[in-house]
């Protein structure tokens, strides 16, 4: 079933331009745009701005289209105009949020008094707009395999720049874990560990960070109990799981999450490979190559996520305290107060945590890593011994028959001189002579620890 907001969806259409003077412009107050923010003050002193110009003045401005980017166009005279101009169209797009056939769109909000409780798409899409920072709002859809035309549609019609769109409306196994800081937002995509371990699949989470909204897309199949979401929820009934009642507090609510299924799965490893090296101790024959295989297979899964998550969190602490310049590129040292896309202060002691358990996870992967490559080794050393020790056996045994089988050639050519042929007891002599040869060799050999 679709789901459709109240607000009817805006169609495109072409930029055009009006000429805007005191004489033919009167206030409006009964506008229903809707701004973010200062957005709302802005405009008071743009119309200031106006009356104030000669009657014969001219301003032009451009009407907004759905493709307005969400970065910073440094083409644009007046940022400030700029910036609200590519919000709002932004804002206008999500109005329109609907599921296609298949989709689930679920929405909670976050508030100091409440925490985290469930709330209707329609809330939080007009919500996140009014606000102003009171509340943040959490939208998580849930989108099995489908058609990437189909995904890119659905994705152009709630009004994501280009670029995001080519991003999301990809094939999951295409997706690469990363951090995109934008004007108004924040792109965060990360890969994450499937329901089932033992699937070969690999999956993302890509979440749209913006302020008092979140919005998450994951790109693995759902299970027949929903997909990760309900585990999530159960998590943040909990008060002390949401760092801070922010789209940026819920965002690491949802990194935590899977890093913590990450770490859990490296720690039970872990413990499986110590319970496979006492086996070893007390007896190398007990653990079976095919489980150290199997072991390694699973940790070569759990280190490229715990890299690539590691990796995530590395750019998004970086980008935490970092600011964007007037040509748009991002600087980690400039004192001005923009901000890239959100404001991580409120939660900059859990965004350092949470770093620093990541890192940690990868470390201990690799530990894992080495322990496995030691018990490897100590197996297949073990194999290379037995046979070692079966060729040193057949080597004895073919030193021991070479003198019995010499004697037996010689004789048994010599026809007009062999033993049964010139003394009646000469063959009963020569095969105890040969049997007590064998027996001497053989003394010989266990007395110099051959056989040890």
């Amino acid at each position: 079933m679709f789901f459709k907001s109240s607000s009817s969806p805006r169609r495109p259409r072409e930029e055009k331009s009006r000429i805007t003077t005191k004489s033919t412009k009167p206030k409006n107050t009964s506008s229903t745009s809707i701004k973010l923010g200062d957005d709302a003050e802005k405009e008071e002193n743009n119309a200031t701005t106006d009356e104030e110009n000669p009657p014969d003045a001219i301003t032009r401005t451009p009407v907004p289209t759905e493709t307005t980017a969400l970065l910073f166009s440094p083409s644009e005279d007046d940022e400030s105009i700029s910036s609200s101009r590519s919000e709002m169209s932004f804002r206008m797009g999500l109005q329109s949020l609907y599921a296609l056939p298949g989709m689930t769109i679920r929405a909670h909000c976050m508030d100091v008094q409440n925490g985290f409780s469930p709330c209707t798409t329609e809330q939080a899409l007009t919500g996140a707009v009014k606000t102003r920072g009171k509340k943040a709002y959490w939208i998580d859809v849930d989108a099995d395999e489908r058609d990437s035309d189909e995904l890119r549609s659905w994705l152009m019609g709630i009004q994501l720049p280009p670029f995001l769109v080519d991003a999301l409306s990809e094939r999951p196994e295409s997706w690469a874990s990363q951090v995109l800081p934008l004007r108004k937002a924040v792109l965060v995509v990360l890969r994450i560990l499937p329901l089932s371990l033992q699937s070969d699949e690999v999956a993302h989470l890509a979440a749209l960070v913006m302020p008092n909204l979140l919005l998450t897309f994951t790109s693995c199949p759902r299970s027949e109990t929903g997909g990760f979401y309900p585990l999530f929820v159960d998590e943040m009934k909990v008060p002390q799981r949401l760092p801070a009642a922010t789209s940026s507090g819920a965002l690491l609510a949802w990194l935590r999450f899977h890093m913590e299924r990450t770490s859990l799965f490296t720690r039970e490893l872990r413990s499986s490979v110590l319970l496979m090296d006492e086996a070893m101790d007390r007896d190398i024959v007990n653990v079976e190559l095919d489980e150290i295989i199997s072991a390694k297979d699973m940790l070569l899964k759990l280190l490229g996520v715990a890299e690539e998550q590691a990796e995530c969190l590395d750019a998004l602490s970086g980008y935490a305290d970092a600011h964007i310049t007037a040509s748009g590129v991002v600087d980690l040292s400039s004192s001005s107060s923009a901000r890239i896309g959100l404001d991580f202060s409120r939660v900059k002691t859990s965004l350092a945590i949470l770093t620093s358990k990541a890192g940690a996870t990868e470390r201990m992967a690799l530990r894992v890593e080495k322990h496995l490559g030691d018990l490897r080794e100590r197996h297949e050393g073990h194999g290379q011994e037995i046979m070692n020790r079966r060729l040193s056996i057949l080597t004895i045994l073919s030193a021991i028959f070479l003198p019995l089988t010499l004697v037996t050639g010689i004789w048994g050519m010599n026809f007009q001189y062999m033993p049964e042929l010139q003394s009646h007891d000469a063959y009963p002599l020569a095969l105890c002579s040969m049997l007590l040869t064998a027996a001497t060799m053989t003394f010989y050999f266990w007395r110099t620890g051959w056989f040890h």
